[in-house]
């Protein structure tokens, strides 16, 4: 099973799923524990966020103590339309601990194209939605969602806010319907049906989602996030202070990417001109003036203090090039 996401929902989702006895978990998140995660992602400590520690590799060592029969495939990586396919071939289920549209619609995409179902989850403030997908034609999240909202668009957990208990009752019912459909439970039990609740209210519901026959997704395999739609190269972390920034497009696809990596080595000896480095085996760490740039081997940067994407990107281009 693969677990997107090693947030709020996919620390409580991991957790659940190690417990249950699930042999094989992959755990994919790009960012590193921050203080501000502590209020409702459960399985990191203050220890987490001092070192920060990578979301994914801090997750496996609290499951392994949880449960040390699981195997773990830990991914300290970012989801992208180029590692999209790869990442998640051979899984039963995909599970959704994301915390943004375009990833879900990603996801969405890469569940029809090797027939994988899917469970999304999302979680506001105190309100959250929770929804099955087979994998093998409609309803999916498109058909719900028919287009991607712009920018600034919808509220974030950066400017809503996320209430920690509504984030245990998505995940749990995620986590319920994961399992079910490990166990066999018959389709109409499980999929295209969509679960809303309000945590502050205890109002709960359930629709059913129809599919939608101009579907540019399940009904005409358009895979337009795959495809790269709205694949921004810096963009604001949710919840924290922080923008990643990605490498483009262009190096992506040659000496830049997960398949050869960045020489973290020789990088960290650049870096040292600009403050003492602190290298790990998958990324390397520099405080500047007014932020700490996180440099991971896929080309990556997390830059911790700065909300400007602009600011981000040229920084990106002065420390680490193009």
């Amino acid at each position: 099973m693969v677990v997107i996401g090693c947030g709020a929902l996919g620390t409580h989702l991991a957790e659940y799923l190690a417990r249950a006895g699930v042999g094989r978990l992959r755990l994919i998140d790009r960012d590193v524990v921050d203080w501000s995660n502590l209020q409702r992602q459960i399985s990191y400590v203050e220890r987490d966020a001092e070192e920060r520690t990578p979301k994914a590799i801090a997750l496996a060592r609290r499951l392994a103590e949880a449960n040390r029969e699981v195997e773990l495939d830990v991914r300290a990586e970012d989801l992208r339309p180029e590692n999209a396919i790869e990442t998640c071939r051979g899984a039963d289920i995909i599970v959704d601990g994301t915390d943004n549209i375009p990833t879900r619609f990603l996801l969405n995409d890469v569940s029809l194209a090797l027939e994988i179902p899917w469970v999304y989850g999302g979680v506001l403030r105190a309100s959250g939605m929770v929804a099955a997908f087979s994998g093998t034609g409609g309803p999916c999240l498109r058909c719900m969602f028919p287009d991607l909202p712009p920018p600034g668009a919808l509220p974030t957990c950066e400017t809503a806010g996320v209430l920690g208990p509504a984030v245990g009752i998505v995940s749990g019912v995620e986590g319920v319907l994961a399992l079910r459909i490990l166990a066999g439970a018959s389709p109409e039990e499980i999929y295209g049906r969509l679960f809303r609740f309000d945590a502050w209210t205890l109002a709960f519901r359930t629709a059913k989602i129809d599919p939608d026959p101009r579907c540019p997704t399940c009904a005409l395999r358009d895979y337009r996030s795959l495809a790269g739609e709205a694949s921004a190269e810096a963009d604001v972390l949710c919840g924290r202070h922080a923008v990643q920034v990605r490498p483009a497009r262009r190096a992506r696809s040659s000496s830049i990417g997960p398949a050869s990596g960045i020489d973290l080595a020789g990088l960290a000896r650049r870096m040292a001109r600009h403050g003492r480095v602190d290298e790990r085996e998958l990324f390397i760490r520099v405080g500047l003036d007014d932020c700490v740039v996180t440099v991971f081997r896929d080309g990556r940067a997390i830059f911790d203090g700065l909300t400007d994407p602009a600011r981000a990107r040229s920084l990106y281009d002065l420390l680490i090039g193009e």
